[in-house]
């Protein structure tokens, strides 16, 4: 990978951030730093700033009820890499059109683990 490689991890949940870091530690991806952020908000504001390689979007940030209003703010932003969202229920009907709207992947936040997040970084970063 390259040198200065970034992945914004946008989560309401504080539990789900510190899993992510700490599964990041464990994916053994080099050159990789992780940022967090815990509101669309906050996201737009570190795209801003410096684009991420990879945005890992949760599905349910309030006050959304799903991630396409959160998606649509980020792309809004200026970001045009890939977006993954991640959710404890993927097969909900909110899904059916993530591709079309511009998403790379939907995954199971509970499938999240130090080689899942290693290969979705190999993958798309």
């Amino acid at each position: 990978m390259q040198q200065g490689k970034r992945i914004l991890v946008v989560d309401d949940d504080e539990q789900q951030i510190r899993l992510f870091s700490i599964f990041h530690e464990l994916s053994g991806v080099a050159d990789v730093v992780c940022i967090t952020a815990k509101s669309i908000d906050d996201a737009v504001k570190g795209i801003l700033a410096e684009a991420p390689s990879i945005v890992f979007l949760d599905n349910r940030i309030p006050p959304y009820s799903d991630f396409r209003e959160g998606l649509d703010q980020i792309r809004t932003a200026g970001y045009t890499g890939p977006v993954i969202v991640h959710s404890a229920s993927v097969d909900a009907p909110v899904f059916r059109d993530a591709g079309r709207l511009g998403v790379a992947s939907v995954v199971d936040k509970r499938s999240i683990r130090g080689n899942t997040l290693k290969a979705l970084i190999e993958a798309y970063a």
